[in-house]
């Protein structure tokens, strides 16, 4: 029975998950370097709201010596450098904001771009991803969040890894937003780059009606054969 029951929900398309790939430049608009926004305070979850917009990408730097330095382009996805200026105060962000019907996990590759510096370098970098659910009115939530931190003479021999965030299951959204940052924690030389890419949301299908009929018949069917039994 229960066998019978999965295979019938297979071939309703229940099984077969769709993706929303965030750096897909034919729904996403990327930030290049000259779109890059001096804030003094990063992006909040407001601020990303603020926007007004969706499926934009918004990069911005919190001191003028990082101009430059967050970045998202096609390609090579998601860059954020942060260099020994950062003692200056800030880091680097960048954020999006999309719709997604029954988001399940928000899912990123995390890997080593560059590091530079003198061996004796002590610098020590976070990285962040935060996963937010807006309500009609610009209310954030706080679904999930990574963080990790690099230093700069071990981070060469990251070999990367790929990150899953889950969405909420018992709360719907307006929208989501994707805040993605590196700040400084200690030192005062060197600095290193990492780079995130294929950044995916994996929503669950809606079955075709017709589809959805057809295989809640046959369920209806099993259970009464089976009560006849």
């Amino acid at each position: 029975m229960k066998k019978t029951i999965i295979a019938l929900m297979a071939l309703a398309g229940v099984a077969t998950a769709a993706e929303i790939n965030l750096l897909d430049t034919k729904y996403f608009t990327l930030c290049d370097n000259n779109q890059d926004v001096l804030d003094g305070d990063g992006i909040s979850t407001s601020q990303l709201f603020g926007y007004g917009d969706i499926n934009v990408w918004h990069c911005t730097y919190q001191s003028t010596s990082l101009d430059n330095q967050s970045t998202v382009t096609e390609g090579n996805g998601l860059s954020l450098q942060l260099g020994n200026v950062a003692s200056l105060g800030g880091g680097n962000y960048a954020a999006v904001r999309f719709e997604a019907e029954t988001p399940i996990t928000l899912s990123f590759n995390v890997k080593f771009g560059s590091a530079w510096g003198g061996d004796d370098s002590a610098f020590t970098a976070d990285y962040q991803c935060s996963l937010y659910g807006f309500d009609s009115n610009g209310t954030a939530t706080l679904i999930d969040s990574w963080n990790k931190q690099f230093v700069r003479t071990t981070v060469k021999n990251y070999a990367g890894e790929t990150v899953t965030l889950n969405f909420s299951t018992e709360t719907e959204y307006a929208s989501y937003g994707v805040i993605f940052s590196s700040t400084k924690a200690v030192g005062a030389a060197g600095g290193m780059n990492m780079i995130f890419n294929n950044i995916v949301a994996t929503t669950a299908p809606v079955p075709e009606p017709a589809t959805a009929t057809l295989s809640l018949l046959a369920l209806a069917g099993l259970a009464a054969r089976r009560r006849r039994k």
